[in-house]
């Protein structure tokens, strides 16, 4: 999917919005009273999570580089739910 369909289909003004990043990686960020959420698209990684008022609660590695094909180390990968 790319940036454009995402923000034409997708995007909730105020509350979901997509972005890439410098190596063209697609991310989406959810703002909501209660926190403030980074996830990118490869690999469905949830990269930041803060709850409003608080410092951010997930940490990245060093080693992470956000650059297609590359692993995100840290934060949290989603694995969704398989259906066979």
């Amino acid at each position: 999917m790319d940036l454009k369909y995402l923000t034409d289909n997708f995007e909730i003004p105020g509350v979901l919005a997509f972005s890439q990043n410098e190596n063209g990686l697609i991310r989406a960020t959810v703002t909501t009273p209660a926190c403030k959420a980074e996830l990118y698209l490869q690999g469905a990684h949830l990269t930041h999570w803060q709850p409003t008022g608080q410092e951010p609660v997930l940490f990245l590695s060093e080693c992470s580089f956000f650059i297609p094909g590359k692993a995100i180390r840290g934060g949290i990968p989603i694995i969704p739910h398989c259906v066979s």
